[in-house]
């Protein structure tokens, strides 16, 4: 049996540093004292002399092939000279996974995540590792804000000039558990959140989530022999890698990792609705005509139910997180598969007033899976 205790501290004052223990007095047993900075308010970090608003987004941390990055991040919190980021985004697939061994694995995947959750704010969505039981293990492990109404899966909140959401891409791939009704909840409620930011109180919009709405292609160049290394190389034409097949365990069933057969239902909001233990592969079957066909022809045979990246285009969302591919890369601003300030320059200037939001994968965190 494990019990988690929840409390909730009132009256704190904004950007303080508090010092706090957790413990049974009646059995005179406590923990390590532990502290946290309380969330700063718009005037200090409008306060040139203080340093700004800083977060730290990385997902697909393992409990396994992750002890360099948990240290690293540590180290961001802990390290002589370092400012502690006001709070760490996680966008699904914990420890890989949760549930495992009976919840021992999770168990142990907490305790080494203390020496930066005990200090910081750890803002987490779901991915698709989480999805055993019905996200059990995601469900009661963590208490994000709106738990009571949405189970740890979407929520906003404000730090400083930024609002910061998180939604739940699981719900387009799990129908058994979610299914099109609650699709419409979640994607109402985006819609209300969105529609509702104050751009003068918070002037950037950030959202995060698990599966990506894009994949990068990778691609490999071929120098030819004689090259001096003088000159910038482009090639006439560059052949792609060969397709990376997903590695996982054979004990479990394979979660993930198709992301061309994905970004559809991701991007357009789209639910498979092939009741099975996979939706990964359910997503891929159907999103079949949608990748062989032109945008307009998606538009004409198939009208997307709940056009995700369309809301977040409308709101001027400026930065999209998220994970699930176990690599780092970012995009130009985008919206409907276009670069909306082109790509004939790699200076800030791209990413002025883009009109696009920048989407970033950071699944580099380290994983066994």
């Amino acid at each position: 049996t494990r019990y988690v205790h929840a409390a909730t501290l009132r009256g704190l004052a904004p950007g303080v540093r508090y010092e706090y223990q957790v413990g049974d007095a009646s059995l005179e047993k406590w923990s390590a004292t532990f502290w946290f900075t309380s969330r700063r308010d718009a005037k200090q970090l409008a306060d040139q002399t203080t340093p700004p608003l800083r977060l730290i987004a990385l997902c697909d941390i393992g409990l396994k092939r992750s002890e360099q990055v948990l240290k690293l991040l540590a180290n961001e919190v802990h390290g002589a000279g370092k400012i502690p980021p006001d709070a760490f985004v996680q966008c699904g697939d914990f420890a890989y996974d949760l549930d495992s061994d009976d919840g021992a694995v999770g168990d142990n995947f907490l305790a080494a995540m203390e020496p930066i959750a005990a200090y910081v704010p750890w803002m987490t969505s779901a991915g698709n590792h989480e999805k055993q039981d019905n996200f059990t293990h995601y469900r009661e492990r963590f208490t994000m804000p709106n738990k009571a109404q949405t189970d740890n899966h979407y929520y906003s909140l404000d730090l400083g000039p930024v609002h910061l959401v998180a939604y739940n891409t699981e719900a387009f791939f799990w129908p058994e558990m979610f299914g099109a009704e609650y699709a419409a909840r979640m994607y109402a409620w985006l819609e209300r959140d969105l529609g509702s930011v104050d751009r003068k109180k918070t002037p950037w919009v950030v959202v995060h989530g698990h599966r990506p709405m894009y994949c990068p292609t990778t691609k490999t160049a071929v120098v030819p022999e004689d090259y001096d290394g003088e000159d910038d190389y482009a090639p006439p034409s560059v052949p792609p890698a060969p397709e990376r097949e997903t590695v996982g365990k054979k004990k479990k069933p394979d979660l993930g990792g198709l992301c061309k057969w994905e970004q559809e239902s991701s991007r357009l909001g789209v639910p498979s609705m092939c009741a099975n233990a996979d939706g990964t592969n359910c997503a891929r079957f159907e999103s079949v005509s949608y990748l062989e066909s032109s945008p307009e022809e998606r538009e004409r045979s198939d009208p997307p139910r709940f056009p995700l990246e369309a809301l977040f285009h409308a709101h001027g969302v400026d930065v999209a997180f998220y994970g699930h591919e176990h690599e780092y890369w970012r995009s130009f601003p985008v919206f409907n598969e276009t670069v909306v300030n082109g790509t004939g320059t790699t200076s800030l200037e791209t990413y002025r007033e883009p009109r696009g939001t920048v989407h970033v994968v950071t699944g580099a965190g380290g994983n066994d899976n």
